[in-house]
């Protein structure tokens, strides 16, 4: 995904040209088998073609970067990962030592010598098979420290901070519910916001970015856009690029997967939280009056039926 626009590296099925003009990160034209070399080269083998990513010809010009070779040991189709910093990388040819750079629209060349602008700024989002299995959450701001919902904008109608992440479909989105108030996150022209649960609704559909070092992006299926904690401590979702560690956040699963049903109303699978069920209630606990054996045990919670 390119820093500036936003856009995902791409190869035009019409042509052997590489572009960047859609924001979607599901449609196998824009992912890429990122497959190392040694000696920090990479080559990039496009998912729906199986063709690998070019430095055509070293030319400079418009239409120098495509993927039409499966040939794995050309310099031309190797790549360099020089990293700006903690989140983007440039991409540099072996054979050109040129960076890729998101020209203008949906062009892309292989022209610079530097990464002085933010075009020719990338970051790689891994892709993982699509969860299926409801759990509770936290996200934690990887910038401000914050979890969501200790901040403005959201606090009055979250109380609490601990989400359930329900999946919903097969392409890596997923519902986040407040475990507490019921209400799902959602982005409308106004804004972040908590809303009723509505399955149909793409606005409050999150997909999962996930870039490395267990920092994770959310973008919005209906809009595209990314949600950030800002710099005013509000919640916002305005861009559809990743530009800096606002924009990032930590998951961190505090529930395994608990008993789920489904709604009749919504379809929508929701995991039961009459309360912490997870938990070991007094009344499932017995005491013995005598001393055990000294030891290590372990506890093990037998379900009544």
């Amino acid at each position: 995904m390119n820093r500036h626009t936003g856009m995902a590296l791409e190869q035009n099925l019409a042509s052997n040209l590489v572009q960047a003009l859609d924001f979607a990160l599901v449609a196998s034209t824009h992912q890429w088998l990122r497959i190392p070399l040694g000696s920090g080269y990479f080559v990039y083998k496009n998912v729906a073609t199986g063709k690998l990513l070019e430095h055509w010809e070293l030319k400079e010009g418009a239409g120098n970067t495509v993927a039409m070779s499966d040939d794995t040991n050309d310099p031309k189709c190797q790549w360099f990962e020089s990293k700006y910093d903690d989140i983007f990388i440039g991409l540099r040819n072996r054979a050109s030592r040129l960076f890729i750079d998101h020209f203008a629209s949906s062009e892309i060349r292989t022209c610079a010598e530097d990464l002085t602008y933010v075009e020719r700024h990338w970051c790689l989002i891994y892709h993982h098979p699509p969860r299926t299995t409801p759990e509770i959450v936290t996200l934690k701001n990887i910038e401000s420290g914050y979890l969501l919902q200790k901040v403005k904008g959201i606090e009055s109608c979250a109380i609490t901070d601990t989400w359930q992440r329900i999946p919903v479909g097969s392409e890596g989105y997923s519902i986040y519910k407040n475990a507490g108030t019921g209400k799902v996150l959602s982005l409308s022209h106004e804004g972040v916001d908590l809303v009723d649960a509505d399955a149909q609704d793409a606005a409050q559909q999150w997909r999962e970015c996930d870039i490395g070092e267990g920092w994770i992006a959310f973008q919005n299926r209906a809009f595209a856009c990314m949600l950030r904690h800002s710099g005013s401590d509000e919640i916002d979702a305005k861009h559809r690029n990743i530009r800096e560690l606002r924009d990032l956040w930590r998951v961190e699963r505090i529930q395994p997967s608990g008993d789920v049903k489904t709604s009749s109303e919504n379809s929508l699978h929701i995991v039961e939280n009459d309360g912490p069920a997870w938990m070991i209630q007094p009344n499932e606990i017995s005491c013995r009056s005598e001393a055990m054996t000294e030891g290590i045990y372990y506890a093990k919670r037998l379900t009544l039926m």
